[in-house]
């Protein structure tokens, strides 16, 4: 199905009716079949879930417009809109999860009922106060680093089923990473913390213990300033976790949704 923004971008996505709604976000490059596997979980469990490509990502038109976090997170605000979505449950991973806090910055948290983080730190440039962002960017390195080829984001590799999927839909609609370069760096320019730490909802991270982009110890960073949160990393797993390690970090995910569930009936 597809979704036409106010600036005339039409937006690919699929919603599935239930209880209550999980949005799925993914990183940067990826489609939304990232969440195969976390699809299948979550309609067994009743959940209702809308899962979404990102402009110029997936099946998503590609443009030049709206490069920028902020605008990914008025896209899924429209969408929300849009289809009456009530209260959500966010689940982002890396830049899908920076959406996520891009969102509660604009529009609060009132609508919202958790967020779930997938490995991303919520401030990715490093300094002498943080040391949990993208490992080696710095105020020296930025943004030069990231016009280089990063370094593969899995521990092991994607699941070869998931990845035939993956490739499937890359092969019908090639991502360019020059073309979303400026994404990128808005993206990595962004310090979350203080969004985290005044929201009222709760929130869950999911590191990768072996993710080559993060040290999972921001999680428990935040855990420490926001109001309601926890956290879990998922073991033999990179930054990709839910396609590298899908029954390890779909048991985790059912947790972390148990916990919200109990955070909810407080």
């Amino acid at each position: 199905m597809y979704f036409v923004t106010r600036d005339k971008v039409k937006i690919c996505y699929d919603f599935f009716a239930g209880d209550s709604v999980v949005i799925l976000l993914p990183g940067i490059s990826e489609n939304r079949q990232i969440w195969l596997k976390q699809l299948e979980l979550l309609k067994s469990q009743n959940f209702g879930v809308l899962n979404v490509d990102f402009r110029n990502q997936g099946e998503s038109q590609r443009t030049y417009r709206g490069q920028r976090i902020f605008q990914l997170a008025s896209d899924v605000h429209e969408l929300i809109n849009y289809l009456k979505i009530n209260r959500p449950i966010m689940i982002g991973h890396s830049m899908g999860a920076a959406v996520s806090f891009a969102y509660l910055a604009l529009y609060g948290s009132t609508n919202i009922t958790a967020v779930v983080d997938v490995d991303q730190s919520p401030k990715m440039i490093n300094d002498e106060n943080w040391k949990y962002g993208l490992k080696n960017l710095n105020w020296e390195t930025f943004p030069e680093l990231l016009k280089l080829p990063l370094p593969s984001p899995t521990w092991h590799g994607i699941r070869t089923d998931i990845k035939e999927v993956l490739t499937k839909i890359k092969k019908k609609n090639p991502y360019s990473p020059t073309a979303n370069q400026a994404l990128l760096i808005d993206n990595a320019f962004q310090d979350w913390r203080d969004v985290i730490a005044e929201s009222e909802c709760p929130f869950y991270f999911i590191t990768g213990e072996y993710s080559p982009y993060f040290d999972h110890r921001f999680a428990s960073a935040m855990v420490a300033i926001a109001k309601n949160a926890d956290c879990t990393s998922v073991s033999n797993a990179g930054h990709i976790v839910m396609a590298e390690q899908p029954e390890l970090f779909n048991k985790t995910l059912l947790s972390a949704l148990n916990w919200i569930s109990s955070i909810k009936g407080k």
